[in-house]
C-alpha cells in the first residue's frame, strides 16, 4: 500500500481531487479494511471516503487497491473558461507547498489572474465568495438578501479553486478533453462573435486567442503568447525566439508562414 494508515492517507489526501478512471473526486475522509489475521487488526486496505465532481452530491467509496484510482498524474493545463458573455482561458500549474498534498487543492495550484479583470455579469450579494473561496455562512454574520445591492462579478472572483474544481470545465483538463483547433475556430465565429477578445484551449499546453479589434489570431503556449497570425489562423508566425516550438507547431498540425 502507499499508505500505511487511513491517517497518513488523509494528511496526504483529504480535501483534493484525484482521479478514479474518468471520474474527478473530492476525497472527505478515509477509514481502514481489516483482514482475517490472528489478532484480527491488519489493515489490509484503506477506503476512500469520496464525492463525485463537479457536483459534489453523490458518495462514492475507492479503495486504494483499486487499480483505477489515479493519485500520481493529475497533470494540469490549460482550462477553458465560457459562458454567454465570456470566453477566456486560465493555465493552471501546480506549485510546492510546505505541507505536501497528493491530490490536488487549493494551496498546491496555481490560478492567475483572469484576462481583463472585464465585469462579466451580475449575480446576487450572497453567492461571493469569503475568505479562500468560501460562501458566507450564516454564522459569519447573516447572509444578504438575494435580490438587495446585486454586485459585478469579476472574473478573478470566479477563479478560486475551490469554485473551479466545481465545473465540467476541470475534469475535462484532468481527462485531457479538448476540441480540435478548427472546432475552436468556428466556435468564436458561431457563438462569440460579438465578444473582441477571446480565447480557447485545444490541448493542455496550447491555446488559440483571437483579437478581432486588431484582427490577429494568436498562439499560447503555457500562458505566453508565442506566434501570430494575420490570415484567421490558417498559417501562424513563428518569432526567433521560439523557432525550437516549431515541432510541437508539426505535431499539432498548425501551419507556420
Amino acid at each position: 500500500m502507499i499508505y500505511e494508515t487511513p491517517e497518513e492517507a488523509k494528511l496526504r489526501l483529504g480535501s483534493t481531487v484525484i482521479l478514479h478512471g474518468r471520474s474527478a473526486l473530492w476525497v472527505r475522509n478515509t477509514d481502514a479494511q481489516y483482514g482475517d489475521e490472528d489478532n484480527g487488526e491488519k489493515i489490509t486496505d484503506i477506503r476512500l471516503d469520496t464525492l463525485l465532481l463537479p457536483r459534489l452530491r453523490s458518495q462514492k467509496w475507492v479503495k486504494m487497491s483499486d487499480p483505477k484510482l489515479n493519485i500520481k498524474h493529475l497533470a494540469l493545463g490549460y482550462i477553458n473558461m465560457q459562458d454567454e458573455v465570456s470566453c477566456y482561458t486560465l493555465y493552471l500549474r501546480r506549485v510546492p507547498v510546505r505541507r505536501y498534498k497528493q491530490g490536488l487543492c487549493r494551496e498546491n495550484v496555481f490560478i492567475p489572474e483572469s484576462p481583463k479583470m472585464m465585469p462579466v455579469g451580475l449575480v446576487p450579494a450572497q453567492q461571493h465568495r469569503g475568505p479562500r473561496g468560501r460562501i458566507p455562512m450564516e454564522e459569519d454574520g447573516g447572509v444578504e438578501d438575494e435580490h438587495e445591492n446585486p454586485k459585478p462579478l469579476l472574473r478573478d472572483r470566479v477563479t478560486s479553486f475551490d469554485r473551479i474544481m466545481k465545473t465540467d470545465r476541470f475534469k475535462d483538463m484532468l481527462n485531457n478533453t479538448y476540441p480540435e483547433y478548427a472546432e475552436v475556430i468556428d466556435t468564436f465565429r458561431r457563438l462569440y462573435e460579438n465578444i473582441p477578445l477571446k480565447s480557447m484551449a485545444f490541448t493542455k499546453i496550447l491555446s488559440v486567442e483571437q483579437d478581432d479589434s486588431i484582427g490577429l489570431v494568436y498562439i499560447q503556449y503555457k500562458g505566453s503568447k508565442v506566434a501570430y497570425s494575420s490570415d484567421a489562423g490558417a498559417s501562424f508566425t513563428l518569432p526567433r525566439k521560439h523557432k525550437h516550438l516549431a515541432e510541437v507547431f508539426e505535431e499539432h498540425r498548425l501551419q507556420l508562414a
